[in-house]
């Protein structure tokens, strides 16, 4: 059974989500990340490479922790706001003409090490041990991993209800398309979609191998030393 869970997230703030979004950071030449960064003050750029605005010369370890630095700063000043109650979220994304829905979720990592989520690539393990210190300094994960699974009725409908809402967040970027957030809070439907996944025996990662593996050997050794 696959332990597919809500939990408080940090969302941007309503009125300047289009401007705190940002495309993945690779999608940028350095002309336009230098721009962006100094035009935008609220981008999440900010967070996920800080230095660009500071001295190209720094090395690794303050890179990272340039990065917290910034993203503490971004709650304290409400650019992001935590979420009281632990929710699932439903994103939809549309561009190009192709529309792409999915749940933004909790995952378990022993789904992971017992097989309930599977992998189709290896990993390089320095690459993953870099990505684990990344995520241990910074304290989020500046990307989310992608997990597909075979189709489900149930979730399906349930899917289709909260799309009939109007979400909580929804903006169109020129370069990056239109998005919308739905927060899915209430009781009723977390005990419902819990359900769903837990009839699911398999789920496979469609994006994120590093990612995935970087976060379970971070929880291991959180485990091991007492501090999740």
């Amino acid at each position: 059974m696959n332990k597919i869970l809500p939990f408080k997230g940090w969302i941007p703030d309503i009125k300047r989500a289009e401007s705190i979004v940002s495309r993945p950071f690779e999608s940028y030449s350095k002309e336009e990340l230098h721009q962006v960064l100094n035009e935008n003050a609220v981008s999440f750029l900010h967070v996920i490479k800080p230095h660009e605005t500071e001295n190209e010369q720094i090395d690794y370890e303050d890179k990272l922790h340039l990065g917290k630095k910034q993203f503490d700063a971004f709650c304290q000043s409400h650019v992001f706001n935590q979420d009281t109650k632990p929710c699932y979220y439903l994103y939809r994304q549309t561009r190009n003409g192709n529309t792409y829905t999915g749940i933004i979720a909790a995952i378990s990592i022993d789904d992971f090490i017992n097989g309930n989520i599977k992998p189709h690539e290896h990993t390089i393990e320095h690459k993953e041990e870099k990505l684990k210190h990344y995520l241990n300094i910074l304290q989020i994960n500046t990307e989310p991993v992608i997990i597909s699974f075979p189709d489900h009725d149930n979730l399906d409908s349930i899917i289709q209800k909260v799309l009939q809402s109007k979400p909580d967040i929804a903006f169109n970027r020129v370069d990056f398309g239109f998005h919308e957030l739905w927060k899915i809070s209430s009781d009723d439907e977390i005990e419902q979609i819990q359900a769903c996944f837990s009839e699911i025996d398999k789920m496979y990662i469609a994006d994120g191998h590093h990612r995935t593996g970087s976060s379970v050997l971070l929880g291991i050794e959180k485990r091991k030393n007492n501090t999740l």
